[in-house]
């Protein structure tokens, strides 16, 4: 019974001993974190914040640049190319332009237009977003009637 008591008391001793001088060891720091991880991952993907995109005048400048010049090219190949394939004849390429997906001039330039007019709008579609959709709409009409 005394040998009992002494090992009770030295054990009370020594975790006294460690929680008055604040020793922490390694173990007990990735065992805690492990424990944390999942408390963490669940307030994560329970509570996610909403992505707001920026629509500076920088933003849309930069839009401008990157995008304007890819339909103007696609407008050109419109107006000059296309007639050109025309008059030549050669009917099957006007048709490949049009009716491709992806992979011609004018699939890029309604790609283009497509992206250019979500430039001016956030969580409301804008007035300058509609007409851009609109252009956009009228175009792929057209293209349709040819």
């Amino acid at each position: 019974t005394t040998t009992t008591t002494t090992t009770t008391t030295t054990t009370t001793q020594s975790f006294q001993t460690k929680s008055s001088k604040h020793e922490v060891n390694r173990r007990d720091t990735v065992a805690a974190s492990l424990l944390l991880l999942p408390m963490i991952a669940t307030a994560i993907a329970t509570n996610p914040s909403p992505a707001n995109a920026e629509r500076t005048l920088g933003t849309i400048t930069e839009s401008y640049r990157r995008y304007v010049p890819r339909m103007e090219a696609g407008f050109f190949y419109l107006a000059n190319d296309i007639g050109t394939l025309i008059a030549q004849g050669d009917y099957e390429e006007v048709k490949r332009e049009i009716t491709a997906e992806s992979g011609t001039k004018i699939s890029a330039m309604k790609g283009t237009m497509r992206i250019f007019a979500t430039a001016f709008s956030d969580s409301v579609v804008s007035t300058t977003t509609r007409e851009l959709q609109l252009a956009l709409f009228k175009t792929n009409q057209e293209l349709d009637n040819l």
